[in-house]
Parts: C-alpha cells; sequence; structure tokens
C-alpha cells in the first residue's frame, strides 16, 4: 500500500501537543509502524493515529477517500482548531464529533452524557 504524506521529526513535547491534538488516547489511538521513503528507499520508523471505535456505517457516510489532503479540498472539511474542536467534542456530545464518530450508543459518549447530565443538575441545584 502507497500513501502520500509527510514524515517530521518530533521531540517528546511536539509529541505531547499531537497526542492532545488527536484525542489520544480517547478517540485515537497512536501506533508505530515502519515506512519506506520513496525519495530514497529508506526505512523509517513513524506513528500513524488511528481511530479506536466508529460506528458501522461511518464509512458509508463519510466522503470519498482521499490520497492527499488539503483543508481547502473538494471534501468542504475546513480545519478546526483544535481548541474549538476539543471544546465541541466535549460539550456537544449529543451531535458533535465524538457522537458522529462513535455512535449514540457507545459507552465513552453514554458516560459523557451522564457526566454533562449531573454537572447541569448541579448548577440548576446551585441557583
Amino acid at each position: 500500500m502507497n500513501i502520500e504524506g509527510e514524515l517530521y521529526e518530533v521531540d517528546a513535547k511536539k509529541l505531547e501537543i499531537l497526542d492532545e491534538l488527536e484525542a489520544y488516547p480517547t478517540l485515537y489511538d497512536r501506533k508505530e509502524i515502519e515506512i519506506k521513503l520513496s525519495s530514497d528507499g529508506s526505512i523509517r520508523h513513524a506513528y500513524i493515529y488511528l481511530l479506536r471505535s466508529w460506528r458501522a456505517d461511518l464509512l458509508a457516510t463519510s466522503s470519498v477517500m482521499l490520497t492527499t489532503y488539503s483543508s481547502l479540498g473538494p471534501h468542504g472539511r475546513v480545519y478546526v482548531d483544535k481548541y474549538l474542536r476539543a471544546k465541541e467534542m466535549v460539550e456537544d456530545v449529543e451531535s458533535g464529533l465524538y457522537h458522529e464518530i462513535l455512535g449514540p450508543d457507545h459507552p465513552f459518549l453514554m458516560e459523557l452524557n451522564l457526566k454533562k447530565k449531573e454537572e447541569e443538575l448541579e448548577m440548576k441545584s446551585r441557583a
């Protein structure tokens, strides 16, 4: 299999930042793989992020598979700043990113919903 992409060298701090950006280990797993560079045939080790779980129909409802990615591409999925994305993932558990990927019956999503409802009840009791 050939995958077109970019390879970056990162230190431990940058890896922590990438983990946060990719919602690892909540939404994605990080896996080390061996890759062969097309430029010179050398072998390198790289991390990839893989979804931990997803709804059964996720691939059927997603856009077409891409050979390259640009946030301005025809798929209409522009880049969303990680802080806004993280806020949506946690606050909008009924229709946000977690809901879209995992589906409403996933245990993690159900736990988030329960926590959100408990927080709302606590806020109402304080008012």
